[in-house]
């Protein structure tokens, strides 16, 4: 499942837009053996471990660079189920943002959903937003949720 949602804001901000995203996957192993995997965030998160040497635990507080000027704060771990990240406040591509992020598993039987949620706003937009939109979907649904599901295999 893939859903992106792009809202412009009307304002004094010029062309600015919150973006909210949301993909999921069910990965056919148990939650307990997901969840170890999920948490190791450089094992599947492109560019996580090149950015981060050495990577910091996925704790509550730490905070995990990405690239450029972008870091997120981990705000919550609830074992077994959700890390909630913030996306703290950098400029990508001429673009001032600032967001939450949300990771979750949840287990069905002998299976596991895995979520992405993420909502984020963009100051004064040079991107267009349906390429961006595009662009996120490529990204998360058959770049980063596809290594996770590699991840989990390997670990086995």
């Amino acid at each position: 499942m893939a859903s992106a949602q792009v809202d412009p804001l009307k304002g004094a901000v010029g062309r600015s837009y919150y973006y909210v995203d949301h993909y999921e996957v069910v990965i056919d192993h148990q939650s307990s053996e997901v969840w170890p995997v999920l948490v190791d965030l450089a094992s599947w998160l492109p560019g996580l471990a090149e950015a981060n040497d050495p990577m910091p635990p996925v704790t509550q507080g730490s905070v995990l660079h990405l690239y450029d000027d972008f870091y997120m704060e981990v705000a919550r771990v609830i074992p077994e189920r959700m890390v909630l990240l913030v996306n703290l406040p950098s400029s990508q591509e001429g673009e001032d943002t600032q967001g939450i992020a949300m990771i979750s598993a949840y287990g069905i039987g002998e299976k596991t959903l895995v979520s992405i949620f993420m909502s984020r706003i963009y100051f004064s937009a040079t991107r267009e937003s349906d390429d961006f939109t595009e662009s996120r979907r490529a990204t998360y649904e058959e770049n980063v949720l596809r290594r996770l599901q590699v991840a989990v295999e390997n670990a086995r």
